[in-house]
């Protein structure tokens, strides 16, 4: 549930408001005889709406209202078992019909499901690719590295491609808002930031004058002056224990900013390469100052004990309202910047292994 939780709060709504609209979303699932309980999640204005009801014999039905298209969840629980769908309601009736799982079963709506199905289509045999090198990375890991080692490679080379997939259907798909939410979401930052510009650029004209399309372009212009070969923005926070820190204060080292926090899991899992790097270079006229995003203090304090970040840490303890995160365009974390020592962004978004060669290719000059 935590994975489709979050993977759902990243597809959520991208249209302006609209007047209250009537859905109906009805399920049948032929193969699925015994009673079973049908979750719906959506993320809505109000925050989080979660409806359940139990099928019989495979049928179900979930009504409601919306302000506006949106993209939800349907999904089952059973111990050892999630089974569940990401798709678009739109107004009006959707079908849902499939033998016993939700995870294969079509859904057929409105416009932005007909969008949202032709785009799980191309993906989907990209992502397949991705998902077999992945089981062979796993088979392989810690028996041969070399195996390891170029499996990454050919993992890098399939996100490239999916990437491709993304940015021709955002071209071919102009007036679609599923084009616009995928631009706005944390993936995106693989694109560089000229090519988003002129994707959002390419839209439609509804779609670059809604709210969303407007608060993008904002963005998109904060991320530019934080682009690679740009002077990265000074700021002053506290540290833990409340006293201000400069990043003009570390000019004349190499600097990695790094943007995380306590509840954000992919960085607690990214932390130890970090702190791998930080031991192997800290001698070396390099430094690392981490940017919480965090709102409890005693929350970043622990994270920090916990997971060994030795560094400086700052906080404005304000969550996504962060001014510095603000300053640099940050809507998705882990995020990192690297500085040289004239205060230049040199990189951005090193994970992993990326960053320990970055460093010993600038260090070893």
């Amino acid at each position: 549930m935590k994975s489709i939780t979050c993977f759902a709060l990243l597809l959520c709504s991208i249209l302006a408001v609209q007047a209250q609209e009537k859905f109906i979303i009805e399920g049948k699932l032929n193969d699925l005889k015994d009673s079973a309980m049908i979750y719906l999640a959506s993320y809505t204005k109000k925050g989080w709406v979660t409806d359940s009801m139990v099928s019989k014999n495979g049928v179900f039905t979930f009504k409601g209202s919306m302000e506006m298209p949106m993209l939800a969840t349907l999904f089952r629980k059973d111990p050892g078992l999630f089974d569940g769908q990401a798709f678009w309601i739109d107004k009006g009736k959707i079908k849902v019909a499939g033998g016993s799982n939700l995870k294969t079963a079509t859904i057929i709506g409105g416009k932005n499901q007909a969008d949202w199905t032709l785009l799980r289509s191309l993906c989907q045999p990209v992502e397949d690719r991705w998902s077999a090198l992945g089981r062979k990375m796993a088979e392989y890991n810690g028996k041969d590295q070399a195996v390891v080692d170029e499996m990454k490679v050919q993992v890098k080379a399939v996100n490239d491609e999916l990437m491709k997939v993304k940015e021709m259907f955002i071209r071919t798909h102009p007036d679609a808002d599923v084009s616009l939410f995928l631009l706005g979401t944390p993936e995106a930052g693989a694109f560089a930031t000229t090519l988003r510009i002129s994707l959002l650029n390419g839209l439609n004209q509804r779609l670059r004058n809604t709210k969303e399309g407007k608060e993008m372009a904002a963005l998109l212009a904060k991320v530019l002056k934080t682009d690679v070969g740009q002077p990265a923005p000074d700021f002053t926070q506290d540290n833990t224990g409340g006293h201000p820190v400069s990043l003009a204060s570390l000019k004349g080292k190499y600097v990695l900013v790094d943007f995380w926090a306590s509840w954000c899991g992919p960085c607690r899992r990214e932390n130890p390469n970090v702190v791998r790097a930080y031991q192997r270079f800290k001698g070396r006229n390099f430094e690392i100052i981490g940017v919480s995003l965090d709102d409890k203090k005693e929350a970043w304090l622990k994270a920090i004990k916990d997971d060994g970040l030795p560094w400086i840490h700052v906080s404005d303890l304000k969550g996504w309202k962060n001014a510095p995160a603000q300053q640099y365009g940050v809507n998705g974390i882990p995020s990192n910047f690297l500085l040289d020592p004239n205060g230049i962004i040199i990189a951005r978004n090193l994970q992993g292994e990326a960053l320990e060669k970055k460093l010993e290719e600038v260090l070893t000059k």
